[in-house]
């Protein structure tokens, strides 16, 4: 008994030595970037990774339309998250070459036309940042960030891009959306009141004859 204790017990201290972690230090994301002729975000994270040697690391990018609601929709089965979930997801892949790596500058693409917003306008979403190891069934959950806000202007992919930075250690700043100017209402144009003056007629075009006003005393 007590030798399969020791067994055990050395058994589990060995899966919980080779156990991966991993931890972000820093994520910034670009918009208006061109990447194979298509125009989008391009998302940068640097982590640091451990324990994961010769194993798949996965960078995962989901995106949101509020921190903590439901997840953009993928219409199109180019960048889902999976066959099951048709939520709009991206991600990058790399095989861990030591157990203590710092992995500076990992990128994560998207086209913006992939997020299937559909007004030609700016819009204020958020990215949620997730590392696994040997994704599937079998993978290991590692890290994740919080709900990043950035703007993206779907009326001038062409224009110049702009940078939104996320540091684990501070407050979330969330950017804001350009105000909208109220479009002029029409002036409304005042009925002109009847003239009292004026009789009024019957179906037949008789004159009515005028009620005399009740005084009450």
């Amino acid at each position: 008994m007590r030798h399969l204790l020791l067994t055990l017990t050395i058994l589990f201290s060995s899966v919980a030595l080779s156990a991966a972690t991993a931890q972000f230090k820093r994520i910034w994301i670009e918009t208006n970037v061109e990447k194979d002729g298509e125009r989008g975000l391009m998302i940068h994270a640097d982590f640091d990774l451990n324990g994961a040697k010769d194993k798949i690391v996965q960078c995962q990018a989901i995106f949101y339309a509020t921190p903590g609601g439901r997840a953009l929709r993928d219409i199109n089965d180019r960048y889902r998250l999976s066959p099951s979930l048709n939520y709009v997801s991206s991600s990058a892949y790399m095989k861990a070459k030591t157990n203590a790596m710092d992995i500076e500058d990992m990128e994560v693409f998207i086209p913006a036309d992939e997020l299937h917003l559909k007004n030609q306008r700016k819009y204020r979403i958020y990215v949620k940042m997730s590392i696994y190891t040997d994704p599937g069934k079998t993978g290991e959950f590692l890290a994740e960030s919080d709900y990043i806000p950035f703007l993206i202007d779907m009326s001038d992919l062409q224009g110049s891009g702009e940078r939104f930075d996320y540091d684990p250690t501070k407050p979330v700043v969330i950017p804001e959306l350009p105000k909208v100017k109220q479009e002029e209402k029409p002036a409304v144009k005042k009925e002109q009141q009847a003239d009292n003056d004026e009789p009024k007629r019957d179906k037949k075009g008789r004159i009515k004859p005028k009620k005399g006003k009740v005084f009450i005393s």
